[in-house]
């Protein structure tokens, strides 16, 4: 993968996972964006054409991704008992929930220290 696909990828991700409900930036703006930043001609027709098929996949990427992600925040919110804006948060905001793994970790800690919460209350009140 080259590094214009990357950051187109890397800039559609972003933003889709930073604001879920808004509308990704449009063709037009990333083209410019990449005449700025990498200097490519794109009011060459043929660079131009090149270049939206680039941003059409990784369009296409980042929509798969999302689903993806999406369906594993419900999965695992439900398998764990977590809330899903927590799960959400964890692994699309903070990304440290990556793996099926990591989220039965992070939900066995949770109980663990519901546990040892209510005993400590318990041998206060009692």
């Amino acid at each position: 993968m080259s590094k214009i696909e990357r950051y187109l990828e890397t800039r559609l991700w972003n933003c889709k996972k930073q604001n879920p409900g808004t509308k990704l930036p449009n063709t037009n703006q990333l083209l410019g964006e990449l005449k700025s930043y990498y200097f490519i001609p794109v009011g060459n027709p043929k660079i131009a054409a090149k270049f939206r098929q680039k941003i059409i996949a990784a369009r296409k990427k980042v929509s798969r991704k999302y689903k993806s992600t999406q369906k594993k925040i419900d999965i695992w919110s439900e398998a764990y008992q977590l809330p899903v804006p927590l799960m959400t948060q964890w692994i699309l905001i903070d990304e440290f929930i990556t793996n099926k793994a990591a989220a039965s970790s992070v939900a066995k800690i949770i109980k663990d220290w519901q546990q040892f919460t209510a005993e400590q209350e318990r041998r206060n009140c009692g």
